[in-house]
């Protein structure tokens, strides 16, 4: 990807708008802190499939995080979360949302039919 695509900004916009750190991120893309820092800083570039990967954790088009594309509505003002318990997440429960937002549509479909079949027991 020699086009430098500059996406850094718009990686930490949309991390930060998902309320994660770097580190889950990383994680969830299974790469170290480091190189996910990097990108984000654009010293290096991630591939497409980290692309892609990226936009599944993120839960965005690659419109959203391109950076020729408007980013006006993309990500929710973080600063506008209700300050309430019920949108406060555990450690383990965003490190389940990370996992989660790595599934294709059918196997999250199927997560949630299998907890939905576990609470009804």
């Amino acid at each position: 990807m020699q086009g430098q695509l500059k996406i850094g900004e718009n990686l930490r916009t949309h991390r930060i708008g998902c309320r994660l750190t770097q580190q889950q991120v990383a994680d969830a893309l299974g790469i170290d802190r480091t190189t996910y820092t990097c990108y984000e800083c654009n010293r290096t570039e991630p591939n497409i499939e980290m692309l892609k990967r990226l936009t599944d954790i993120f839960n965005i088009s690659y419109d959203q995080l391109l950076p020729a594309a408007t980013m006006k509505s993309a990500v929710a003002d973080p600063n506008a979360v209700k300050k309430d318990k019920m949108y406060e997440l555990s450690k383990f429960e965003q490190s389940l949302l990370v996992k989660m937002r790595t599934l294709t549509a059918d196997e999250r479909l199927d997560i949630v039919d299998r907890i939905n079949a576990y609470i009804k027991k």
